[in-house]
């Protein structure tokens, strides 16, 4: 039973009942840990919230969830194990769901069936069922809230996450409130008519068709165009991904995914339906192998978790936001930089006394869409926690100002320090192109792409030799499906894809391509593609035409020649992934090998090149959209054709 501390006389404070131990994950409000009960060593997970972040709305919103889990007793719902208000802090001790994230446990699997897909579905809509007898909607049925108790194959699936759920008389009650996730929510939700129970039907449909097919069924990276595709109920069984899978699984979603809110079929209708009641050995040798593929794809690109990803959960985040003050938790110091918008200075954390850098965006003028591109930015550095890439710390809205609050890195840019040197050898570079390899694996594997890998984003965390490198500015970076691909022309001239410069859709293999170039430099001291006239420039790079000349590159290891050409391939289906690459032959020669090919004369060539770049590297950028228009006010346009 739920602890209602305030509310209960006898109730202890949580710090005699629980010992906190590991953090588990971060939100936009709250830091989630592992907890351990002093009385019997059972073990929770612990949602911690700091009441000075929560706005006005947030408490009662945080009681109305634990009033509902404390209701709750289903062995597919997780668990509240107690709720604690104390004067500072809030905690939410909920069972603690080892296994992770169901999507996650399926695409680690080798084979997989229709079968197993079909239980998924009936667990599902039990669940469903029981909630609705109750008068209650989950609200926000997706991926992300269906967990796993443990690591055993045959775990407990948990329906997590009650923070949209809503106890619902629909005698008494008109439900209007927009909430949910984009790509999951039905379109009653979307067209501001009352609704009811039937919206967790449609996103049941919505993870139905993910597990079978292994794609959503409503895509577009366009918000607006995907809510049009939902509203219409537009959506379609491909022939060459769904002839394997049987007809009576497709008949269940068609009915799920039904606009009409009256004619969907009801949890209850929907456990009775053929294909949930069809026998095992019908289904298990429908087997779902390249489904399990292209759900590989769709569950990279669905780990982006952002606080401004869900419908309201954009505006909740704006009231927070509003709510605190940046002066409260940093003290501000001096300018570091300055752009057309904004300008970064260092700053210091009251709390933990940690030096920062907070870039501040002047609201003054921004227009829309470069709003929109900074909030995207932050979100995409909110999914990354990587050592090797510059972690987003705070992020505060105001009304003249945004604040982004980062990590602050003392030893500039990479390459300044390289031709610092006196003394370069094959086995430095190598190291350096293994680490951005390593950061660039982890962003794919996480359906994000970069777009705009250069000498200038590789930062040094501190002035010692052995400082971390950091992929810093990703104001380009996006997320992205390989089957719908991205089209944007973005990038720098002289790192960017030819398949950017073709206008061809394109995905991960952009950054590849720049991985190309940056290690072409690091090794040879001067860039692979080079022309002081940008038409001939973005010629060559489309052809490919580069060179290993032999007075510069006879001495590098021709395995490091190998991985150049590799992922300098024009045709981007045949270029070396991440993964690839950091198993290619010359990321395993043994240190001792290139530590004596010595590089000095290399190095003189990159002190010239590095001196070149620093002057053009305000000017270099390639210019197709507005916002970057707008950004280089009084520079010099470029083409990119």
């Amino acid at each position: 039973m739920a602890t209602l501390v305030g509310m209960t006389r006898d109730a202890k404070p949580f710090s005699e009942e629980y010992h906190l131990g590991d953090e588990l994950g971060k939100g936009a409000f709250s830091i989630v840990k592992v907890a351990t009960r002093i009385s019997d060593r059972q073990k929770s997970a612990v949602k911690v919230v700091e009441r000075r972040s929560l706005g006005k709305g947030d408490l009662e919103a945080l009681r109305s969830e634990a009033r509902l889990l404390g209701e709750l007793d289903h062995p597919n719902i997780v668990k509240l194990h107690g709720w604690y208000e104390e004067e500072k802090t809030l905690y939410m001790a909920l069972e603690l769901c080892e296994g992770g994230e169901l999507f996650d446990r399926i695409v680690s699997k080798t084979f997989y069936n229709e079968k197993e897909a079909r239980d998924l579905v009936r667990t599902l809509l039990r669940t469903v069922k029981h909630l609705h007898d109750q008068n209650i909607i989950h609200r926000d049925l997706k991926p992300e809230n269906l967990l796993l108790v443990d690591k055993q194959d045959n775990a407990n699936l948990k329906i997590a996450d009650f923070g949209f759920a809503k106890k619902h008389d629909a005698r008494s009650e008109v439900l209007k409130t927009q909430c949910g996730t984009p790509g999951y929510v039905a379109p009653e939700i979307l067209k501001s008519t009352p609704y009811g129970s039937p919206v967790d039907m449609w996103s049941i449909g919505v993870i139905t068709y993910i597990l079978l097919g292994g794609y959503p069924p409503f895509h577009d990276d366009n918000q607006a165009r995907l809510f049009q595709k939902i509203r219409r109920g537009k959506f379609s069984f491909h022939e060459q991904y769904w002839d394997p899978i049987s007809d009576g699984a497709k008949d269940l979603i068609a009915r799920m995914l039904t606009v009409d809110p009256a004619k969907r079929i009801t949890a209850a209708q929907a456990l009775a339906h053929p294909w949930v009641m069809s026998e095992d050995d019908e289904l298990e040798t429908s087997e779902l192998g390249d489904s399990l593929q292209r759900m590989r794809v769709f569950n990279a690109r669905r780990k982006f978790k952002s606080a401004i990803a869900t419908i309201i959960m954009t505006m909740q985040l704006q009231k927070f936001l509003a709510s605190r003050d940046i002066d409260d938790a940093y003290e501000i110091g001096g300018v570091l930089g300055k752009g057309a918008y904004s300008v970064v200075k260092s700053a210091k954390a009251k709390k933990t006394n940690d030096e920062v850098a907070v870039k501040i965006v002047k609201r003054a003028g921004l227009p829309q869409d470069d709003e929109k591109a900074l909030k995207d930015e932050m979100a995409i550095m909110l999914e990354l926690d990587h050592p090797n890439i510059i972690k987003l710390l705070d992020f505060f809205e105001k009304k003249d100002h945004f604040y982004m609050v980062v990590e602050k890195v003392r030893g500039g840019e990479l390459f300044d320090r390289i031709v610092e040197k006196v003394v370069y050898n094959e086995k430095e570079a190598r190291d350096l192109v293994s680490t951005l390899l390593q950061a660039v694996k982890y962003c794919h594997d996480r359906g994000i792409v970069h777009r705009d890998l250069k000498p200038e984003n590789l930062l040094l965390v501190s002035e010692k030799d052995d400082a971390l490198v950091k992929v810093a500015d990703f104001g380009f970076a996006q997320k992205f499906m390989p089957e719908s691909g991205l089209t944007t022309q973005c990038g720098t001239p002289g790192y960017v894809a030819p398949e950017i410069l073709m206008r061809k859709k394109y995905d991960a293999a952009v950054d590849m391509w720049s991985v190309g170039v940056i290690t072409y430099i690091l090794l040879g001291g001067y860039p692979p593609f080079h022309d002081d006239n940008q038409a001939r420039l973005f010629a060559k790079i489309k052809k490919g035409v580069y060179s290993f000349h032999d007075e510069y590159w006879s001495d590098i290891s021709p395995e490091a020649k190998d991985l150049i050409a590799k992922m300098l391939t024009v045709d981007p289906n045949k270029r070396l992934t991440a993964d690839q690459a950091l198993e290619h032959p010359y990321l395993k020669i043994d240190t001792t090998v290139l530590e004596g090919n010595n590089m000095d004369q290399n190095l003189g060539r990159m002190k010239l090149f590095n001196a070149r770049r620093k002057f053009k590297s305000a000017i270099q950028t390639v210019i197709v959209a507005d916002r970057l228009r707008k950004f280089t006010e009084g520079m010099a346009s470029m083409s990119t054709a």
